[in-house]
């Protein structure tokens, strides 16, 4: 099997790191404009073939499109030639807001397409992706499925439109919980604490919350009413917020980011 990068910025190379330890992968080829970027590339492992721009590839390869959304359409059309001339072919991409419908009518091939989108945590294995794919083939599936395992747990969905909520649950989803950290920072230091003291206890409080989460036999909810105790502390923080309307704000915060995967849609 013969992967293709065409690009390969951080999340790429976590994909990259994946596939390296996947035996069945024989030759990996990456496309990359930036001079500094192929270079660092060329010290993950010397047996990759890293080049500026395409000069050949063999006739059976799964290529793999994590350029932005912006540099999609340029990368579609320098790659479309070699698409068209392969015997075997796949497509994964990570980009958001890219359709299978769009690869569909770019290539008009009938070939396995593979929509996937990862989170920041998959840059340390710790991660969990959303894939949506046309066909799952016995060729390229299962490979597919090793590499995007390498960014950790994977939600595989059979409406292609769910990519959207996932892109506001997940994908976008640290953003939010380091808007909460931030904040909670903001507010220590505000009460006297150091920079340092409050970011220690903001960060560490986060970190806790999410290996409770991850370990404990638990719902969210019944991690939360562990804390909360009667009229104490806690109840009166988040009784506060409700009532402001916390939850309506959340909710139509990940609607509008829902919204906005949809916007960009090509």
């Amino acid at each position: 099997m013969n992967i293709v990068f065409i690009g390969c910025g951080n999340m790429g190379t976590a994909l990259l790191k994946a596939a390296l330890s996947i035996s069945e992968i024989d030759n990996i080829y990456i496309i990359e404009k930036r001079k500094e970027q192929r270079e660092r590339l060329k010290e993950i492992d010397r047996r990759l073939i890293v080049s500026e721009k395409i000069d050949s590839l063999p006739d059976s390869f799964l290529v793999i499109f994590a350029v932005k959304p912006q540099d999609m359409e340029s990368a579609v059309k320098e790659t479309l030639p070699y698409i068209d001339k392969a015997k075997d072919v796949a497509i994964l991409s990570i980009a958001a807001g890219v359709t299978v419908d769009y690869y569909q009518r770019q290539t008009n091939k009938d070939i396995p397409i593979f929509r996937v989108m990862p989170n920041t945590p998959g840059l340390l294995s710790a991660g969990v992706s959303g894939v949506f794919c046309n066909k799952r083939d016995e060729k390229f599936w299962p490979i597919t499925h090793k590499i995007i395992s390498g960014l950790g747990e994977v939600v595989e969905i059979e409406d292609e439109e769910l990519i959207d909520v996932i892109t506001a649950v997940s994908g976008s989803g640290p953003a939010y919980f380091f808007l909460l950290t931030q904040v909670l920072a903001e507010y220590a230091i505000s009460r006297g604490l150091t920079k340092e003291q409050a970011e220690l206890l903001a960060r560490r409080t986060c970190y806790g919350a999410g290996v409770l989460l991850d370990r404990f036999d638990a719902s969210p909810e019944e991690l939360r009413m562990m804390v909360t105790s009667k009229k104490g502390t806690t109840e009166a923080a988040i009784n506060f917020m409700l009532e402001a309307g916390i939850r309506d704000i959340l909710l139509s915060g990940f609607e509008r980011a829902e919204k906005r995967a949809k916007e960009l849609s090509l």
